[in-house]
C-alpha cells in the first residue's frame, strides 16, 4: 500500500510545489524586492512543499500498511 501512496505523492507533489511557487512569487513580487530574491524565496517554498507532500504521503501509506497488517 505504501507504494501506491508514494506514486500518488510523486504525481501530486509537483503540482502542489508549482502552486506554492506561483503563490509565493505573486505575494513576494508586491514587496519591491529584486527579481532574483523573489525567485530564490519562491523556489525555496516550492522545495519545502514538494518535500512535505512526499513525506506526508509516504507516512500515510506506511501507516495504512501497518494498520492493514494488524487486522
Amino acid at each position: 500500500m505504501w507504494q501506491l501512496s508514494l506514486v500518488i505523492g510523486l504525481a501530486f507533489s509537483p503540482i502542489a510545489a508549482a502552486m506554492a511557487f506561483l503563490i509565493t512569487y505573486e505575494e513576494w513580487s508586491h514587496h519591491q524586492l529584486p527579481r532574483a530574491e523573489v525567485l530564490k524565496r519562491s523556489c525555496q517554498m516550492a522545495g519545502v512543499t514538494l518535500l512535505f507532500f512526499l513525506l506526508v504521503s509516504l507516512a500515510i501509506g506506511l501507516w495504512v500498511s501497518y494498520l492493514g497488517g494488524r487486522a
